[in-house]
């Protein structure tokens, strides 16, 4: 889809290699706290679960999340041999 911003469940923490980011905003951690979260904050009541929550707010085009700008970890430390 043309302008749009895809977010979904990335690593469990920054060490965790085998992730790759392709465009995508990935949450990492606790992707399933992330999105019940959001359904707890949009107020959403009547539905029947955090993915039935998530679902109304983007069919509705409610759903609205700010990623603040984060210090660039370096990815070198992190490396344990040579690729």
């Amino acid at each position: 889809m043309e302008g749009a911003f895809y977010i979904h469940g990335g690593p469990a923490n920054e060490t965790d290699l085998g992730f790759g980011s392709a465009g995508c905003v990935e949450i990492i951690g606790n992707y399933d706290v992330f999105k019940q979260q959001i359904a707890e904050l949009s107020g959403l009541t009547t539905t029947t679960s955090v993915d039935a929550s998530i679902t109304k707010l983007v069919r509705e085009r409610n759903l609205l999340v700010i990623v603040a700008t984060a210090k660039v970890p370096d990815i070198r430390a992190s490396y344990t041999r040579e690729l």
